[in-house]
């Protein structure tokens, strides 16, 4: 997630480093020990300079099998961050929270922009099988009063 104060000229298919084109202010959301203890500690080994980089007030790991608690630290997050800055949402991963911020956009219509963000070719392909877990929210989507 990164919070954009200017945009300095960006095509957008070379976005993969995205914090070297902005101004920003990253934050960093990832899956905590509950949904994969090795997932877990894979993240912070390959991502450990990222880690280094970001101040560890913007971390936080969030269970992937609690959407609701995730969806809630999301947003808090998102109506903070509203108040001064462009919110991008770009997320890598895994598609429960890709979910979660595409919803987020759509509460705050053109407030937050979600981007995808791809390796393109040099991704390395993993089989990975199902656990066998179901994630499930309740999404309302209320309608806006009519103005007369």
């Amino acid at each position: 997630m990164v919070c954009v104060r200017e945009i300095q000229g960006v095509v957008l298919s070379e976005l993969f480093r995205c914090l070297e084109y902005f101004d920003a202010v990253p934050y960093l959301f990832y899956s905590d020990k509950s949904y994969n203890e090795e997932y877990h500690q894979e993240i912070k080994r390959v991502n450990k300079s990222l880690f280094e980089e970001i101040n560890s007030n913007h971390i936080f790991d969030f269970p992937i099998h609690d959407l609701v608690y995730t969806n809630y630290i999301l947003r808090n997050l998102c109506q903070t961050l509203l108040k001064d800055y462009r919110v991008i949402i770009a997320p890598c991963g895994p598609k429960p929270f890709s979910l979660l911020a595409m919803i987020n956009s759509l509460s705050y219509e053109e407030s937050i922009e979600v981007w995808r963000i791809s390796p393109g070719l040099k991704i390395k392909k993993v089989d990975r099988k199902p656990t066998g877990l179901i994630s499930v929210i309740e999404v309302l989507f209320e309608e806006e009063p009519e103005t007369v």
